[in-house]
């Protein structure tokens, strides 16, 4: 029978172990980082193309320049030099 005080170092082995091990697992390689930003890069560029996008951006730019993002500003609970610039355009 073993005492516990006998086990510790073993214990501490794997869990260092375990540790290099999940830190090589989550480490990513450069074939896996290059094809993340490459299917990132394009759908960033599908979403900022898309027409629903296109509105949003028209609608929030018409928004900004005519004043009327002054209470949208106050409701995030943004400063209120920045709800008097967002209501002055």
């Amino acid at each position: 029978m073993k005492r516990v005080g006998d086990m510790l170092p073993q214990q501490q082995s794997t869990a260092s172990d375990t540790s290099s091990t999940a830190t090589a697992a989550a480490t990513p390689s450069t074939a896996t980082t290059s094809k993340t930003a490459k299917t990132l890069t394009e759908q960033f560029l599908s979403t900022v193309q898309s027409p629903q996008f296109q509105q949003a951006l028209n609608s929030f730019s018409h928004a900004l320049q005519s004043g009327q993002l002054g209470p949208l500003m106050q409701q995030f609970g943004l400063s209120e030099s920045c709800v008097n610039a967002a209501n002055n355009g």
